[in-house]
């Protein structure tokens, strides 16, 4: 009887923590950089422990003779292989489509050594051994690094992310199994976006005026492209549920702006958008959650500004999500 009435009690307890936690107002953020710290943290109580990495030891890189061993290589190449047939599944979007030649003319590679910005690279030549030094230069290098390597390669510190670095034209991929492929898939591409964009740029002579850690129009520009073609293939990896979602929560707030939106909606808002996906290790979770607060403030954008206007209001939309400095 006694066991009965506790559990009773117990299940009471849980029934009110739950009415609680849902109908009660959560509190209110005073500004933006808090309030998206508030949302991703929503999502940890999804994440998993541990991130399973491919190349999970740095010595796995090198041999006793301080050269890459081959079946690193054979992995680095079937990952950049499985890369290729990867974009392939997202032909639908013209903006992935076009990313086709820049990546077939692309050289592999993997980090061996050293440290931003010193690292030494072993770039795998699958050309033809005619093949010039300035050719080579010429190419994409898309380059695999293992999981102790970030802090030591990437100009961003704060996570494994794959990135993009114009100064020696490579993409920085890290050997993570993510537990979805296609936010993988919209990570990368969204970095290789990029590398077309530096191309584009510098056939018609544009530069970037990025200063002060401010960011030019061009460059916020550049991102708002990128965060767009991401959130097309995270539409095709979920077969059209991400895109409803997204929808699904622009409809429940009455919003003046993409910002008011994103500092209107709660932390089950961004739960049931990430639940599309499944759970995640923790670097593949960091990367999904800046990647919703753009396309809900986009998505609001798309609905509610005239078409001539949208272009600068995603573009400040931009600014203010990754830009802006928290109150003091």
């Amino acid at each position: 009887m006694l066991k009965k009435r506790t559990l009773a009690i117990f299940a009471a307890i849980c029934l009110v923590a739950g009415f609680v936690w849902f109908f009660l107002p959560e509190s209110q953020p005073k500004d933006l950089p808090q309030q998206m710290s508030i949302l991703s943290h929503s999502l940890d109580s999804r994440m998993l422990k541990t991130q399973q990495w491919d190349l999970s030891d740095y010595a796995l890189f090198i041999d006793d003779s301080g050269q890459p061993e081959s079946r690193v290589s054979l992995m680095v190449q079937y990952r950049y292989k499985e890369l290729k047939n990867r974009l392939r599944l997202y032909y639908a979007i013209p903006e992935a489509r076009g990313l086709q030649s820049l990546l077939d003319a692309s050289i592999v590679g993997m980090v061996i050594g050293g440290q931003y910005p010193t690292y030494r690279l072993n770039l795998i030549n699958t050309y033809a051994a005619s093949t010039t030094v300035d050719e080579m230069k010429q190419r994409l290098k898309v380059v695999y690094f293992g999981s102790d390597q970030w802090q030591k390669v990437l100009w961003s510190k704060s996570t494994a992310a794959a990135e993009y670095n114009p100064e020696i034209d490579a993409l920085f991929i890290p050997c993570i199994d993510f537990a979805n492929p296609s936010v993988r898939d919209a990570l990368i591409f969204h970095e290789l976006k990029h590398a077309q964009q530096r191309r584009q740029m510098q056939t018609l002579g544009v530069t970037s005026t990025d200063s002060g850690g401010q960011i030019s129009d061009i460059t916020a520009d550049r991102e708002v492209e990128a965060h767009r073609l991401g959130g097309k293939i995270l539409d095709v990896g979920s077969q059209g549920e991400y895109p409803q979602r997204i929808q699904a929560v622009l409809a429940k707030y009455k919003a003046v702006s993409a910002v008011d939106l994103i500092m209107k909606i709660r932390k089950k808002d961004i739960i049931y958008i990430d639940e599309v996906f499944g759970e995640a290790g923790p670097i593949e979770a960091a990367m999904r959650r800046y990647g919703y607060f753009f396309n809900l403030g986009d998505a609001w954008i798309a609905a509610n500004v005239p078409p001539d206007h949208r272009g600068e209001n995603a573009r400040q939309l931009y600014k203010e999500l990754f830009y802006t400095q928290p109150k003091q």
